[in-house]
């Protein structure tokens, strides 16, 4: 009996303590549920404050769109406080665009391709959005600004993502065709579509308005309409079809792509005067100051500030494994050869390179070895060989004459060359000694420099001495 009283005691206090531990974790979680409810309350009221703060904002209509507050109907901040850059846009390998108290967006970089690479069309001419992302592109790049934007095969490294808003189809519903970044997280800026917006029925207009005015919005244009500083009405003009305008995009009939106001501004903001505000580079390019065509390629480095945007050659050089500090070189053809490195469409570094080949004489076929067809065996037969044009178009550094036979190995043993001769390098005096084998030999002369040789061949017949008699 004792012993049923004490396992039901037991049981009792097991059950309470796992009320107890139930109701202990219910508590604490609802007090970090709270926290972190009081955390995001807290960092949406900070985003919502820096977005007044920025200023040449309307931020009457701001609506929530999963991790975005988008403002002005189409431009997004994001509703995590840790990735908001008020007033400044990251870095990226296209410069830095920025919000400043001057009102401008003025290229600082490196580089100013700006790289768009989309996930919504494919790469044929022909589709609707394709076709659209490119002319959008156009419209930003023409003009004298530094704007130089380029559709890209590649996402690596893209400065600017175009993407579907809505991937899981679900966008049907949405009144919004799209919006565009205003910041920066990871050195590029994204632009969503809706594909879905009026049942996918968007017109060719309405599509190239929506992407000119997506790219407007990444590198820093605003609302025109609420004459926001980037906008026409920085400079005193009024455009209701600036593509910047609220509602623009809706207007099929409208006039399409930037208007003359729209490329005004953007002349204005985006200067080319002094480089298009880039970062000037100074160095120099270390390589070779000489040479030999069809060698094996030489790597050329760069020496200075930054990295080279692109390697260009002058039409005898091959130029390969570009980077933006080395490049390969191998000449085609002789002369003098050019490297220039390349930054922002400008020339900062200049290597002038002599290209050489080997000696090649100038009379290429009257140059011969002149010499005796036979030569007899005796110290007393030398006989004298020469070049008869020692005329040769490139240095000549050394000359060497030699002596083999195709039947006899070691010619070298029976024949004596001495060369120079009387103080002439082209000329060899040649002697069989007694005991050379009868037969067909080869003299040689080689004329070489640091690139190459080019040889001189005669043949020549070796005979025993001719023994004379005498009568008395």
């Amino acid at each position: 009996m004792k012993s049923r009283n004490f396992t039901i005691t037991c049981l009792v206090l097991l059950i309470s303590f796992i009320l107890f531990q139930t109701c202990a974790k219910d508590d604490l979680g609802r007090e970090q549920n709270f926290l972190e409810e009081e955390q995001t309350s807290q960092e949406s009221t900070s985003v919502i404050e820096k977005i007044k703060a920025m200023g040449g904002y309307d931020v009457k209509d701001i609506v929530e769109f999963r991790d975005f507050y988008i403002v002005e109907g189409d431009v997004a901040f994001p509703k995590n406080v840790k990735d908001f850059k008020a007033g400044r846009r990251a870095s990226s390998s296209f410069g830095t665009y920025r919000y400043d108290a001057n009102n401008l967006f003025p290229l600082t970089g490196t580089s100013q391709f700006i790289d768009v690479y989309s996930y919504i069309s494919t790469t044929t001419i022909g589709d609707p959005w394709f076709d659209a992302i490119n002319q959008s592109i156009s419209d930003w790049n023409s003009g004298s600004s530094c704007i130089n934007m380029r559709l890209v095969n590649d996402p690596n490294g893209a400065d600017i993502y175009i993407k579907d808003m809505f991937p899981n189809g679900d966008g049907g519903g949405s009144s919004l065709y799209g919006f565009a970044d205003n910041f920066v997280t990871s050195h590029h800026a994204d632009i969503y579509i809706n594909l879905q917006f009026d049942s996918g029925n968007t017109a060719v207009n309405e599509k190239r308005n929506i992407i000119s005015r997506g790219l407007g919005h990444t590198i820093g244009f605003l609302r025109n309409d609420l004459r926001t500083p980037a906008t026409p009405s920085m400079l005193g003009l009024s455009d209701v079809n600036s593509i910047m305008t609220a509602g623009i995009v809706d207007r099929d009939d409208a006039i399409i792509g930037l208007t003359a106001t729209d490329h005004q501004l953007r002349d204005h903001l985006y200067s080319s005067t002094n480089d298009c505000g880039l970062a000037r580079m100074t160095g120099t390019i270390n390589g070779p100051k000489g040479i030999c065509v069809n060698a094996r390629p030489t790597t050329c480095t760069w020496s200075g500030s930054g990295v080279i945007d692109e390697w260009r050659g002058s039409s005898n050089l091959n130029l390969s494994n570009e980077t933006g500090t080395s490049v390969d070189v191998s000449a085609t053809s002789e002369g003098t050869a050019t490297l220039e490195a390349l930054q922002n469409g400008s020339v900062v570094g200049t290597l002038s390179i002599r290209v050489s080949g080997r000696p090649v004489p100038d009379n290429i076929y009257s140059t011969v070895i002149t010499g005796p067809d036979t030569l007899y065996t005796n110290l007393f037969n030398a006989r004298l060989y020469r070049l008869s044009d020692p005329n040769f178009r490139n240095a000549v550094t050394s000359v060497e004459w030699v002596v083999f036979s195709y039947v006899y190995e070691g010619a070298d043993r029976f024949i004596q060359i001495q060369s120079p001769y009387a103080g002439e390098q082209y000329w060899a005096m040649l002697t069989a000694v007694t005991g050379t084998p009868k037969g067909l030999y080869t003299v040689q002369c080689r004329v070489s420099n640091s690139c190459g040789t080019y040889t001189f061949d005669k043949e020549f017949f070796v005979d025993n001495t001719r023994i004379i008699a005498l009568e008395f």
